[in-house]
């Protein structure tokens, strides 16, 4: 899967060119694809946010009117493309409200239904754009036991029209027990090790999202230490943040997400920031990449979070990390804040086509070049070739490695042409926009 990181990089693929002049490529010509292959051109930034709504609809301490109003202009500020929610009334008609009141900024958000198989008076919810995502299904992992753990698959639209060739994402929403007594402890232990097997039995190298409240005090808790665990690099779930220390540390003031209030005001609690409770994992295959789904780096935060109001209500007179009303929301509509990743994504070739390539690549733009990552599907070293739009050699480098770095001193802005053949012959030509 190739793509850039950087979304003012736009990669256009250019597939079987071994035949085809160079010239009739500089000279910016049509070349007609077999119809089998899809060509790729676009990047694609999502945004999912995990978000606790505190017992919304079930609350009898505020109006849902006003409930609304506040989850709206959060909403309409951070613009997620997906949102999973915890602690939703179990009735479809709050989701629909949701939808219809909330998300003020797109007319196609949907979501999924609701599941309720422990009969908790609140549950979890899938929100997602639909011209970007398809949901192929929604189920509960079986042992679900204290409130469901849902299981989401989505696919992204933007890309090959036959689902068997398209980019999937799984969703597991969770909302684990609440507490810190050591049977609330095991509870978490068992559930994660619970997702974990289902993971490597459904879900192995594949796009994951594992998401939710997950009421994990320290990163030595066992639930922590299961998610996080070595594994093989197909069931590895990350921590964008790497927090490997106690998270109540006041360094990282800034990643705490309960609570942003100083006292209880509705069904909430109070005592200020100082809980990590909220959480995206991303599967080891999004970190890298390899399916379509690449996460962004330093894009994880905590959402009105600036790390000044450790032990204290979030304060926001002076907080610059979003406005001055979106923060009194914050606080007003839940004793938890939302926490937000970015990643992008782009559309797949399809199978055929990809059995045809020797190799399919990642692009990572950098200040003065590209750090290139080919995904193998045999060991022989690569020889690239950079040139520009008068075919004159830029750069050149041979390697076998599975991640180049080309760092050109002076790159100027324009496009550019690289080649990339291995041993045999075979090549990829493809045209880089800076």
């Amino acid at each position: 899967m190739a793509f850039g990181k950087n979304r003012n990089w736009t990669l256009t693929y250019f597939f079987n060119m071994r035949n085809i002049l160079l010239t009739f490529l500089l000279l910016g010509a049509l070349v007609s694809l077999p119809s089998h292959i899809q060509a790729q051109d676009s990047t694609f930034q999502v945004k999912i946010m995990q978000y606790n709504l505190l017992r919304f609809g079930n609350c009898s301490g505020v109006t849902i009117s006003d409930k609304y109003t506040w989850l709206g202009n959060v909403m309409n500020h951070v613009r997620p493309d997906i949102m999973i929610a915890n602690e939703l009334s179990p009735s479809s008609l709050y989701a629909q409200g949701i939808v219809f009141n909330s998300f003020g900024y797109s007319g196609t958000i949907d979501h999924a239904a609701f599941t309720n198989s422990t009969g908790s008076d609140i549950v979890n919810m899938l929100f997602y754009d639909t011209e970007k995502f398809g949901l192929v299904s929604t189920s509960i992992l079986p042992s679900s036991n204290v409130r469901d753990i849902n299981l989401y698959k989505l696919y992204f639209k933007p890309s090959t029209v036959d689902n068997t060739d398209t980019t999937f994402l799984y969703v597991i929403a969770a909302h684990l027990k609440a507490s810190n007594s050591s049977s609330d402890r095991q509870q978490r232990w068992d559930a994660a090790i619970d997702v974990m097997d289902w993971i490597r039995d459904n879900a192995a190298g594949e796009n994951v999202i594992f998401a939710g409240d997950f009421n994990i005090k320290t990163p030595t808790e066992d639930a922590y230490i299961e998610l996080v665990n070595d594994r093989p690099a197909d069931v590895t779930l990350v921590d964008p943040l790497d927090l490997s220390t106690s998270w109540s540390a006041g360094v990282y003031a800034q990643y705490m997400t309960q609570s942003p209030r100083a006292s209880s005001t509705d069904c909430g609690v109070g005592g200020g920031m100082d809980d990590r409770f909220d959480f995206i994992f991303p599967s080891q295959a999004i970190m890298d990449g390899t399916e379509g789904i690449l996460y962004e780096e330093g894009s994880y935060v905590t959402v009105g979070n600036d790390g000044k109001s450790r032990d204290q209500e979030l304060a926001c007179g002076n907080n610059t990390t979003v406005p001055a009303n979106v923060c009194l929301s914050l606080r007003l509509m839940s004793d938890h804040l939302p926490v937000l990743a970015t990643f992008e994504m782009q559309g797949r070739v399809t199978r055929n086509a990809l059995e045809q390539l020797p190799y399919d690549f990642r692009f990572v733009a950098q200040d003065n070049g590209w750090n290139i990552r080919a995904r193998r599907y045999q060991g022989a070293p690569l020889t690239y070739r950079l040139l520009d739009m008068r075919g004159q050699e830029i750069y050149a480098t041979q390697s076998n490695q599975v991640e180049v770095s080309m760092t050109i001193p002076g790159l100027a802005h324009g496009l550019y042409i690289l080649q990339i053949q291995d041993a045999t012959g075979r090549q990829t030509i493809q045209k880089l926009v800076r």
